[in-house]
């Protein structure tokens, strides 16, 4: 069973007589149902996906359940019993947190999460500030070239970006605007003194 402690991870059923529930077996975290009065469970989602937060859906007959797909948290719907593939639904670049569903059961509420980090400057005497990067992706980690003409900063547009610091883009932004994105991808940039080369660690692959 699944020793690890978060959160909504079990729902009864509108009439009380059935527990969905999230537990790891041979390998995956699914989600299984069992009686309230006890029994064998039975393998509802079978997926080699993360899942959690199982919620039974008032009519009794369908469990929604959040799963993480391409690192990011969707929602999926699938029936009490099993027997037909899940069905999507929410897709995209999002991290759709699963919370409850409307008595009616018409409506779904999730929290709706994404990184966002920008670089800003400010000017040390009047203290204005201007942005330097905002694009879609997080931007992060800034190093001023010795000569004070460029900036390299890291970019990574991944939902945890903290979780794949290697995986991470350098960029290069001139005084007078200009962007080179660097081919390499690694994290904590440096400029070298000549203000033309560049330090950074990269993972070696093993």
């Amino acid at each position: 069973a699944d020793s690890t402690a978060n959160d909504r991870n079990y729902s009864f059923s509108p009439d009380e007589t059935q527990i969905a529930f999230c537990d790891v077996r041979d390998g995956q975290r699914d989600v299984w149902t069992m009686p309230v009065t006890g029994g064998e469970p039975t393998r509802i989602t079978n997926d080699t996906a993360y899942e959690l937060r199982p919620l039974w859906h008032p009519d009794g007959q369908r469990i929604l359940y959040n799963v993480f797909r391409n690192d990011f948290a969707q929602i999926d719907l699938t029936t009490f019993g099993g027997g037909s593939a899940p069905v999507h639904v929410t897709l995209g670049d999002g991290n759709y947190v699963l919370i409850d569903i409307s008595g009616e059961g018409d409506k779904i509420y999730y929290a709706d999460s994404q990184s966002k980090s920008d670089i800003s400057s400010a000017d040390v005497d009047t203290g204005q500030e201007s942005e330097v990067a905002s694009e879609s992706e997080v931007e992060f980690w800034v190093d001023t070239s010795p000569d004070g003409k460029s900036i390299v900063y890291h970019t990574n547009s991944l939902p945890i970006p903290t979780a794949k610091m290697s995986e991470s883009s350098l960029v290069i932004k001139t005084s007078d605007g200009e962007i080179r994105r660097l081919a390499s991808k690694g994290f904590d940039a440096r400029w070298l003194p000549d203000s033309r080369h560049i330090s950074f660690i990269r993972l070696a692959e093993t």
